[in-house]
């Protein structure tokens, strides 16, 4: 081999192990983290997850009741999933049983033997819930159906109690804007709480009650549209 050759081959050899050592440092060096572009996306809505065309198990009970009682089935869905997750045989700490959380006192009065049986539950919860909603008043429908759910939580002495408090303030009563403040100051300030009758609320856990529900309920009609349906 002459001499020219000889350093042409020793250049392209370096050449070839430069390659290769910065082939390996590419792969073996640790790369700055970057974040997966899928964990910016939105996360999808309850059923939209589920993909399916049904929200429960229960929804033709849910449909049959909602119908009677001129409700909107997809509302009381949505109160369901809050109360109980749709789980037949909850029992919350304070003795409310079944789907739709039946208090004793409901359960006797609406004359049901067995609140863990699905259709009793379903049937006196809805018909409880239609009697809360003849018993309030609201602006508007949403404001209508907020007032009833508030009940259905904390009491309709509670509601009662707020919507008070707002009128001796010069306050709207009939507007769920209006009260949901009034059950947070009823909490949080004993002076506002001893204008009621009722007593102390947990106006937070009220507030954030209804607003779940009311939050599910839009999410359940985007998701299976139909022309709602509720009779005030």
């Amino acid at each position: 081999m002459s001499r020219g050759n000889y350093v042409s081959f020793r250049r392209r050899r370096r050449r070839r192990k430069t390659f290769v050592f910065f082939l390996l440092l590419s792969v073996l060096w640790p790369k700055p983290y970057q974040p997966n572009a899928t964990m910016d996306l939105p996360l999808p809505t309850y059923a939209q997850a589920q993909k399916r065309t049904n929200i429960s198990p229960f929804d033709d009970l849910i449909k049959k009741y909602s119908q009677r009682h001129g409700f909107d089935w997809r509302l009381i869905a949505a109160l369901i999933a809050t109360e109980s997750s749709f789980n037949r045989n909850a029992i919350s700490k304070v003795g409310a049983q079944g789907l739709m959380q039946l208090m004793p006192s409901v359960q006797q009065d609406q004359g049901i033997d067995n609140a863990f049986h699905p259709e009793e539950n379903i049937k006196a919860g809805v018909a409880y819930f239609r009697e809360l909603l003849g018993r309030v008043q609201g602006r508007s429908v949403e404001d209508q159906i907020s007032f009833a759910l508030a009940a259905y939580n904390g009491g309709i002495g509670h509601l009662i109690d707020a919507q008070s408090i707002a009128r001796k303030w010069g306050k709207d009563p009939y507007r769920w804007s209006v009260i949901k403040k009034i059950f947070i100051e009823m909490e949080d300030q004993p002076k506002v709480r001893s204008m009621g009758r009722y007593g102390y609320v947990q106006g937070r856990s009220v507030v954030a009650y209804v607003d779940k529900i009311m939050y599910r309920y839009q999410d359940f009609r985007q998701d299976l549209p139909e022309v709602p349906q509720i009779k005030l």
